[in-house]
């Protein structure tokens, strides 16, 4: 029996279901956009992340450790909308950039610039002003929202499709545009790219989609309509400043095309491993290939570089794999 459909709302509910969504996680077979992101991008990659001793971890990047205090702020800052001044807000954001930095990155840590305690104040300075003149007409309903949904088996769908799966997420928010009482899903990013360039990539990216076809399928409040996603992106750079914001519209046909592609995704990944071997290493290599155009990326070397490279002894260093879009913080 497949497990409820569950919405939480802060990330108090969510902590109050943490058992219940260890649970879902160690017992049921799942799939995000994270995971659908590395089958599509390299099965060896997948393999090693997800199946290898259980599934492997990665080291996290300064890039995405400082988008954590980047988001971290950014939840303070809308969690106290309608409660406290924009100057009060911003002032308790900025703070609380400070302290989550200093707790991932140590009092005096050794970062390049554009990652230090002084130029992310500077980023999240500049990043609020921007939208000084529009975010007092978007009230934040909800500022984290993570699901599961279960993806059935439905009239129309290919013959091979017969065992449902569950799909899990977490966005940053949910947000009520005054004018119109439209709901809107929204989702922040930092990059070190263009952050223009990135909102372009956003716009047809499976993430964004994948929230709005999620988020769907819970019952929305009265006299609302879910309308699309908010995207905001903020580069992080060591003297430019960049942040920008669009209003991604999804029609019916790109949610339903979003559901039928991951359905062909986790069959393709289902039909790998039902073919493999595991107990043959020349089964598993040649099923979990690799796509070397995957072995350097805008994130740098894939962790998993030296061990296609010399063998998977090098493996036995590395940690379980144990990251989830419920339980994570």
């Amino acid at each position: 029996m497949q497990p409820q459909s569950i919405l939480t709302h802060t990330k108090l509910e969510a902590l109050s279901l943490k058992s219940q969504f260890q649970y879902t996680i160690e017992n049921f077979e799942w799939y995000d956009n994270s995971r659908l992101n590395i089958i599509q991008a390299c099965k060896r990659k997948a393999y090693y992340t997800l199946m290898f001793s259980g599934g492997l971890g990665s080291t996290t990047g300064n890039g995405a450790t400082f988008g954590t205090c980047v988001h971290y702020a950014n939840e303070i800052y809308y969690n106290n909308w309608g409660r406290y001044s924009e100057t009060d807000r911003r002032a308790m954001a900025i703070q609380a950039f400070v302290r989550k930095h200093r707790e991932l990155f140590g009092e005096d840590p050794q970062v390049d610039t554009k990652h230090t305690e002084n130029r992310g104040i500077a980023i999240l300075t500049d990043y609020f002003q921007r939208f000084l003149a529009e975010d007092p007409f978007l009230r934040p309903i909800d500022n984290e929202l993570r699901f599961i949904i279960t993806i059935y088996p439905e009239p129309g769908d290919p013959d091979y499709f017969t065992t449902p799966f569950l799909y899990l997420g977490r966005c940053d928010g949910l947000w009520l545009r005054e004018r119109d009482s439209s709901l809107w899903i929204r989702e922040l990013k930092t990059t070190s790219q263009q952050a223009s360039k990135e909102l372009e990539r956003l716009a047809v990216d499976r993430q964004p989609t994948s929230y709005f076809y999620s988020i769907g399928q819970f019952p929305l409040p009265d006299q609302t309509q879910l309308k699309g996603i908010i995207c905001d992106v903020i580069q992080v750079a060591a003297t430019k400043f960049e942040a920008a914001r669009d209003y991604i519209y999804k029609t019916p046909k790109q949610i339903l095309l979003w559901r039928a592609h991951t359905i062909r995704l986790v069959e393709h990944w289902r039909e790998i491993r039902d073919r493999t071997d595991f107990a043959s290493k020349w089964s598993v290599e040649k099923e979990y290939y690799q796509e070397t155009n995957e072995c350097y990326s805008k994130y740098g070397q894939c962790p998993f570089y030296q061990a296609c490279r010399f063998g998977e002894e090098i493996l036995s260093s590395k940690e379980r794999n144990l990251w989830n879009p419920l339980t994570a913080e």
